[in-house]
């Protein structure tokens, strides 16, 4: 998936699909039990940390292709994008573990819609009059 051509918000949505499938079958449950584990276990910290570190890099290997793309990240380097990109999920990750539902937290919807600002940057909406607000696509 990452290794296409698509927009990046729709690889976006696409992990937000992921983690959810992730949160239904246990993974997230098996992935924060271990970094628990982990703080007090070197042994488990470096495991965990080397699966951690692994989607990190491919987030930061994503925000380079993107950079190639569109010429710019801004002030950010990959490493810095892939860091704004992955943190989201950790931490929805660790609320929503804890019973922190979207009545509590809105985790999930956040996270959605963080790819709908990316559809904004990618294919900003066309404008009619001065008047007028964005024309939906279709």
């Amino acid at each position: 998936m990452y290794q296409s051509n698509l927009p990046l918000w729709k690889q976006w949505q696409q992990a937000c699909d992921f983690f959810d499938e992730d949160l239904d079958s246990g993974y997230v449950r098996v992935l924060m039990e271990m970094t628990a584990a982990g703080w007090s276990n070197q042994e488990i910290a470096d495991a965990v940390s080397a699966e951690i570190q692994g989607w990190f890099d491919l987030l930061a290997a994503v925000a380079q292709r993107a950079a190639e793309r569109f010429g710019s990240l801004g002030p950010f380097t990959p490493q810095e994008v892939a860091a704004l990109a992955g943190l989201p999920f950790l931490g929805a990750e660790a609320v929503i573990l804890l019973g922190l539902d979207e009545s509590k937290i809105a985790a999930r919807p956040a996270l959605r819609k963080i790819g709908e600002l990316l559809r904004l940057a990618e294919e900003p909406p066309e404008r009619g009059g001065s008047n007028e607000g964005p024309i939906p696509r279709l």
